[in-house]
């Protein structure tokens, strides 16, 4: 058994981890305890030690002797351009997280974003010659990657493993409080709702994403945990389907909605990520070998979680 700290553990993808790990280990979760809307996933979690994220920090000697840090927290609104918060909140803490991690000889697993590496024009490898993000977001995940770089490109020696995974288009259950940074199936949900209509933007045969469940990102994460090593990897499927697919595998299941085209909205058009697709090439050379849910299977098991609930 293990001692695991998962941070943003009430938010969508920490929820989804702790509650996978804690059948296993010891788990404290960690998250920003005056979000209401994240409260949720405290219900799925009411087993679990939970501790505010400012007395996390503020008294972080109390945790030097767990194992492991998987650090899910941080802001994930893309539409959030304050630097000053951005870089705080995501820099600045899990700097301190992965300073914490070393002096102590933890493992430290990163939630990095697909985000860094932009419109995608120079391919969505794990190289700087790829990264070029387009908000203030995505430049608060890349410094972290950045600083990991720098740490694994020292001569200082360290027993810590330091891994970033970079999360491409995740989807699924507990990401009720996402509002409009919920995936596109969650809004298609809330959609048919509410008049049995779903709305894509014009062009959405051409825009393709690399769609990822969940649940293989938990897969991934615990691959990490059993087989630490040190590196940026991305986590995607290797794979991409358009916005269209996800409105016809909807209809196909819901039967009588309507698929309603709307306007591209112009503010997006200069900032808007039209294709993604992750090289994993670096994550099956490790040995990763569980198949990914398809998009049929990952959306209908996800469907059946938003009815049930």
């Amino acid at each position: 058994m293990s001692k695991i700290i998962v941070t943003g553990a009430l938010g969508f993808v920490g929820a989804n981890i702790a509650i996978k790990l804690a059948n296993e280990n010891e788990v404290l979760i960690v998250d920003d305890l005056n979000s209401p809307k994240k409260m949720i996933n405290l219900k799925r979690l009411n087993k679990l030690k939970l501790i505010g994220r400012f007395e996390f920090i503020n008294q972080l000697y109390k945790y030097k002797n767990f194992d492991v840090i998987i650090h899910a927290g941080a802001c994930s609104h893309t539409t959030n351009y304050d630097e000053k918060y951005m870089i705080e909140n995501n820099f600045e803490y899990s700097k301190i997280l992965i300073d914490f991690s070393i002096a102590n000889n933890m493992n430290f697993i990163f939630s990095s974003s697909a985000s860094v590496y932009g419109l995608g024009l120079n391919g969505f490898n794990v190289d700087s010659s790829c990264e070029a993000p387009l908000n203030v977001y995505a430049k608060s995940k890349l410094m972290v990657d950045n600083y990991i770089r720098k740490i694994l490109n020292s001569e200082n020696d360290t027993q810590s493993k330091i891994t970033s995974l970079r999360y491409f288009n995740v989807y699924g259950y507990s990401e009720f409080h996402k509002e409009a940074m919920a995936s596109v199936p969650f809004h298609f949900f809330n959609q048919l709702r509410s008049g049995k209509i779903i709305k894509l933007f014009d062009g959405s045969k051409d825009f393709y994403r690399d769609f990822i469940h969940v649940s293989d990102i938990i897969n991934i994460t615990c691959f990490f945990l059993k087989k630490p090593i040190s590196g940026i990897f991305n986590a995607g499927t290797g794979q991409c389907r358009s916005f269209e697919d996800i409105a016809k595998i909807t209809k196909n299941r819901f039967r009588d909605i309507e698929i309603k085209y709307i306007p591209f909205p112009e503010k997006l058009k200069s900032k808007y990520q039209s294709y993604t697709k992750a090289n994993i090439n670096s994550l099956l050379d490790l040995g990763y070998i569980k198949e990914f849910k398809t998009l049929e299977i990952g959306l209908s098991e996800y469907y059946d979680q938003l009815i049930e609930n």
